[in-house]
């Protein structure tokens, strides 16, 4: 197993698989707060090092300045992603998936941790668990006695709340008995065919005795149009370096040389030169005439550096969708036999 001091030098160098190919490159590492050995090491894939996976350690070799584990390439970058906490930590629950993932037996490795902590800590675990055993004893007891002491005042309470639900119905039949009364007093005292209307509404006030306001209340409901958005792959990106061939034209001054007659008169002074031949005969002179040509060659040079920059646009889209909403209506049931 692998200390702090071998793993601190290898962040931020290749991590490499089982497979011989390299991963990325080892960026944080996660130690265990009991024991402080290192625990798990993240490394950075995807394209441009845009994922962070988790890859556990116990495994891992130190070989030649750089960090290898028993996995795969694609074991690794596959890796579920796990909720770290605002101190830096990683759950139990999160561990277990992640052992859980890479094949490993993480019960066994966390009971083996809880065994290699100090014998003062396990002591002072022990001590702690008694004392909590006995102060839950002490706890019991006193909420056995609030519990009694809540059930009696709920039986007073049910008592007095049955109590006044019967003066509530004693209240409401003595309102209808007086209704009713009322009712037929005026159907009496109206004509014939007004005292039919009156018939009609008397029942009314029975028939909404026991439902009260709720038969002439409705509730309408309607849907909700909510939208939310998703991240998603779109495409891949990637700088790849082509050699083109094109026609370039340069104009460039090229010196050549040229022959002409001079011709110059005997003079004293020159004389002796142009009497250097006694007799008249044929003669030639041979002159090389020198030009200059083009001669063309290629230099690499260096001319701009391009990199791939992730630039995030926000557009506006609209969205559109159905929903169902309720609409309540008036009906009316006329009674025909009663306007006869």
């Amino acid at each position: 197993m692998m200390t702090q001091k071998e793993i601190s030098g290898l962040l931020q160098q290749p991590l490499y698989g089982n497979d011989g190919h390299k991963i990325g490159k080892a960026t944080r590492v996660f130690y265990d707060d009991v024991t402080g050995r290192p625990d798990w090491v993240t490394v950075k894939t995807g394209m441009f090092g845009s994922s962070e996976s988790f890859v556990p350690v116990h495994d891992a070799v130190a070989t030649e300045g750089h960090l290898k584990v028993p996995y795969s390439r694609d074991k690794i970058k596959s890796a579920p992603g796990v909720d770290i906490s605002a101190e830096g930590h990683l759950s139990v629950t999160e561990e277990r998936r992640l052992y859980g993932f890479y094949g490993v037996d993480g019960d066994a490795l966390l009971r083996r941790r809880a065994q290699e902590r100090p014998a003062e800590d396990r002591s002072m675990d022990r001590e702690a668990a008694a004392g909590q055993r006995v102060k839950d004893r002490g706890t019991a007891t006193d909420q056995r006695t609030m519990d009694e002491s809540t059930a009696m005042d709920q039986r007073a309470m049910d008592r007095s709340a049955a109590m006044d639900e019967r003066a509530a119905m004693d209240q409401r039949a003595a309102m209808d008995q007086r209704a009713a009364a009322d009712q037929r007093a005026m159907g009496e005292s109206a004509p014939r065919g007004q005292r039919l209307v009156a018939g009609q509404q008397a029942e009314t006030p029975a028939a909404q005795g026991d439902a009260g306001a709720t038969d002439e209340v409705m509730t309408r409901s309607e849907e909700q149009l909510h939208v939310g958005v998703t991240r998603q792959a779109t495409s891949r990106v990637r700088l790849h370096r082509v050699v083109e061939t094109e026609e370039q034209q340069l104009t460039v001054p090229l010196r050549h040389e040229e022959v002409h007659l001079v011709r110059e008169p005997i003079t004293e002074e020159n004389r002796g030169d142009a009497m250097s031949a006694t007799e008249l005969s044929e003669a030639e002179r041979v002159v090389t005439l020198h030009e200059e040509k083009p001669v063309v060659e290629t230099t690499v040079e260096a001319k701009e550096r391009v990199r791939l920059a992730v630039d995030e646009r926000t557009e506006e889209q609209t969205v559109r969708g159905t929903v169902r909403k309720e609409q309540i209506r008036l009906e009316e049931d006329k009674d025909d036999d009663r306007r006869r």
